[in-house]
């Protein structure tokens, strides 16, 4: 996947992006994605050493977590305790769904993300290039490249903050109890190392639960945000046709090559179609081959869309399901303990 360089400085919470490079506000979610193993090589197939790796994290501390709670469910008859642990239990059940259907679509995964990457997404003029412009089609695209970035550096410090607090609580406490309810075959109450051990346990498992939720879920949400980016560019090229060219690079073979090669349907339907324009234009004006080269571009929006949905729509639906029985585990556990 080609890298463009940045422009402009970078601070914690803000950044001037460069258009060009709307991979650039995914860092996150793919270095965090490759520490955990689930983001292999597009140039290389998955090596063994990083696919056993890649399991054992998920076995040891999210399938393994989500059995101690299943097994603390079956031997709790308090109706009360079992509201408290079938929260985190649908979570971690959720995480698990989502992982799977990450792991089976990686390559349409990646493939979406590649698309981002399309040198027809790029911005088509010296005008959109301005950063004090504000009617440009690069201020949408900037500004979902800041939303993307922003969520996952927001939905991360929340996420370290909870886990901090829910870690000291014990500890602070010092009842012997564990962060969560759940069941182990040992009894950390008379031995400060198993509880230690447990201790740590939970803790890296909760941390390792939030950065594969905000990894998968950030993602998707970016990759709508870059679509609606390309929608409000594609409204300013439509108000603008008929004053300029849609300048989406059809008469530009350097772009069409490059798109091909990247395996872009959008770049594959223009250079299929180029002769069509070109002579179209030349039949009825080139506001007509604007006009062509838009619906394409629309057309493949749409396309693009509804295979992100295709994609996550089964990760989605779990996650409302889930939610769901959280909201009603939660008010019922908050009448009875006030």
């Amino acid at each position: 996947m080609e890298r463009v360089k940045s422009i402009g400085k970078r601070y914690f919470f803000w950044k001037e992006w460069n258009p060009e490079n709307r991979i650039e506000c995914f860092e996150l979610q793919l270095t965090i994605l490759k520490l955990v193993g689930m983001w292999p090589s597009e140039e290389s197939s998955w090596k063994r050493s990083n696919l056993i790796y890649c399991w054992c994290l998920r076995i040891f501390f999210v399938y393994l977590f989500a059995l101690t709670q299943i097994v603390f469910i079956l031997n709790v008859d308090d109706l009360l305790g079992v509201a408290e642990a079938l929260c985190l239990l649908m979570t971690q059940v959720t995480l698990i769904i989502k992982l799977e259907v990450f792991n089976a679509n990686i390559n349409r995964i990646q493939r979406c993300l590649r698309k981002v990457m399309c040198k027809l997404y790029d911005p088509t003029s010296e005008a959109e290039r301005r950063q004090l412009d504000l009617f440009t089609e690069t201020r949408a695209v900037k500004e979902d490249m800041t939303k993307t970035w922003f969520l996952g550096i927001f939905l991360l410090v929340v996420s370290v903050g909870a886990i901090f607090f829910w870690g000291i609580r014990p500890l602070i406490m010092a009842d012997g109890t564990l962060p969560l309810p759940a069941w182990y075959p040992f009894d950390q109450q008379n031995s400060s190392t198993v509880y230690a051990m447990l201790w740590l346990y939970q803790i890296f498992g909760i941390a390792l639960s939030a950065v594969y939720n905000i990894s998968t879920d950030t993602l998707v949400t970016g990759l709508l945000a870059q679509l609606h980016g390309q929608l409000e560019r594609l409204g300013l090229l439509l108000s603008k046709t008929g004053y300029q060219p849609s300048g989406l690079g059809i008469q530009s073979s350097s772009n069409v090559g490059f798109c091909v090669k990247n395996l872009c349907d959008l770049c594959l339907d223009m250079r299929e179609k180029r002769k069509d324009i070109i002579d179209l234009s030349a039949l009825n004006g080139n506001s007509y081959g604007d006009l062509v080269e838009l619906v394409l571009f629309h057309k493949d929006l749409v396309r693009f869309q509804r295979e992100i949905i295709d994609i996550f729509s089964i990760s989605i639906f779990a996650q409302v399901i889930a939610s769901v029985i959280i909201i009603c585990m939660t008010a019922f556990t908050s009448t009875q303990t006030h």
